[in-house]
């Protein structure tokens, strides 16, 4: 069973650049946690370049990325080797719902041109788990079935501050 969240994220221009849903371990203490670690040991000046970047895809790309997994299909590959490769193409995997927490390394590295944006409206009907990156305010903001826990991005805590702060 899934733990379905929303990612979200801000640049310094205040522009939301992500928003990015995912269907697994929405808890704080998986993506959450996991995007904790990536605003600890990334350059987050690159990031905000990089996130900048990236634009809404379009009927073209979503077209682009169809016919590459469609070659992979035609391949007959057991199920390991062909998620292997599908997830090898860092483009396709960023527009999965199993990329999860994974995509701020594939945008830091300019691996992602073109973002799949959820609505809020929609995501807030199924999804449990919140994470916004605020590159604007620097604040990392997680909500939780309704228990919002904001940090300082110039001051984050432990993993085990982090989620301490979900059982206060």
């Amino acid at each position: 069973m899934g733990t379905r969240h929303l990612q979200t994220v801000i640049n310094k221009a205040g522009e939301k650049k992500l928003n990015q849903y995912g269907q697994w371990d929405g808890y704080p203490s998986g993506q959450g946690k996991s995007i904790l670690n990536f605003l600890k040991e990334a350059d987050l000046e690159k990031y905000n370049e990089e996130i900048s970047k990236l634009r809404e895809a379009e009927q073209k790309d979503y077209d682009e990325v169809n016919k590459f997994v469609d070659k992979v299909l035609k391949k007959k590959l057991d199920g390991a080797a062909e998620r292997k490769v599908l997830q090898d193409n860092p483009q396709w995997y960023a527009l999965n719902r199993d990329c999860g927490a994974n995509i701020h390394n594939l945008i830091l590295n300019g691996k992602v041109e073109f973002v799949h944006y959820v609505v809020d409206a929609e995501a807030d009907k199924w999804c449990e788990g919140f994470y916004t990156i605020n590159l604007q305010t620097r604040e990392f903001i997680s909500d939780f079935h309704g228990n919002v826990v904001t940090f300082e991005i110039d001051n984050l805590p432990t993993e085990e501050d982090y989620l301490k702060a979900f059982e206060d």
